[in-house]
């Protein structure tokens, strides 16, 4: 007997219209991060009794952010609506990581690259977007900002992280992107960031999340006190993804106390690592687009 298991709940008209007796004998494939799609793929054969299939799954957690400080300031006033009734949700992983480890990339490449792009015969630029790997290093605080676009206060969190190469790097989340990092992130968690922008804000290169295109992966937390922590602390194999996310894991469990406080003013660099905020890395940048709007 065959049992067919189907993840992620999907709409029985979802269901009718997307599901084939064939995909059984289809080859196995990774599941599709993006919750809008319908994907299916075939789980490899085992025992009944041993079917789990939460099992050592790592987290996924896309949000909803603001991009540009006009966006960040309409957001309080047209999605209302949307940010109350949407909490932060897990949607889960297959235990071999899905991203492609060749775009991610370290800090202090990612520091290294530019903030904008102009493209022949379009004279605005516009934001490049990056994927890359970090660790928190302070414990997430949100506040509530009201920019000069808007009345309205909007959730903001100003995430501090770093890698084996860099640390102290600053990324700026907005709107459900805080709500959600304030809830359910934690210092050690090893997060991939998807789609995020840099910008220049008050002399200082920063992240931002971007308003419905980023996303923000749990991948490992190292520090679980719940079961459903442990279900965040997948086997760590030898394909390139597993070794990524083991070398930040490695790192920030290495120069990262458990419960650290938050950090100073002038964040100082850990050993071996180069420190995000000195004004070293900002000389390096030559494509700066000074015209990029930003929440104050």
């Amino acid at each position: 007997m065959r049992s067919i298991v189907f993840l992620g709940a999907p709409s029985q008209k979802k269901l009718e219209e997307t599901w084939k007796e064939s995909y059984i004998d289809n080859d196995w494939a990774p599941l599709s991060q993006r919750p809008n799609l319908t994907a299916w793929r075939q789980l490899p054969s085992q025992a009944e009794e041993d079917l789990e299939p939460a099992a050592d799954d790592s987290y996924l957690v896309p949000l909803n952010d603001v991009e540009g400080a006009a966006q960040d300031a309409t957001f309080g006033q047209e999605n209302a609506s949307v940010a109350s009734n949407l909490t932060s949700f897990l949607l889960t992983q297959p235990v071999n990581y899905c991203f492609d480890p060749a775009k991610v990339l370290d800090l202090e490449d990612l520091l290294a690259s530019p903030i904008s792009s102009n493209e022949p015969g379009i004279h605005e630029s516009f934001p490049i977007a990056y994927t890359f790997m970090a660790a928190i290093l302070s414990p997430p605080v949100m506040e509530q900002k009201i920019t000069k676009f808007n009345t309205e206060p909007i959730p903001f969190v100003r995430l501090m992280v770093g890698d084996h190469t860099a640390s102290g790097f600053e990324i700026a989340c907005w709107g459900v992107y805080a709500l959600s990092i304030a809830q359910e992130c934690r210092v050690r968690d090893v997060l991939l960031f998807q789609d995020i922008s840099l910008s220049d804000f008050r002399g200082r290169i920063q992240a931002k999340t971007r308003r419905f295109k980023s996303r923000i992966s749990i991948l490992y937390r190292v520090d679980a006190i719940s079961k459903q922590d442990r279900r965040l602390q997948p086997t760590l194999l030898v394909d390139a993804q597993s070794r990524r996310v083991q070398e930040v894991r490695d790192w920030v469990m290495r120069w990262i106390p458990k419960d650290s406080g938050p950090p100073s003013e002038q964040t100082q660099p850990l050993p071996d690592t180069p420190n995000t905020t000195s004004d070293t890395f900002n000389s390096t940048r030559t494509h700066l687009d000074h015209s990029t709007m930003h929440a104050t």
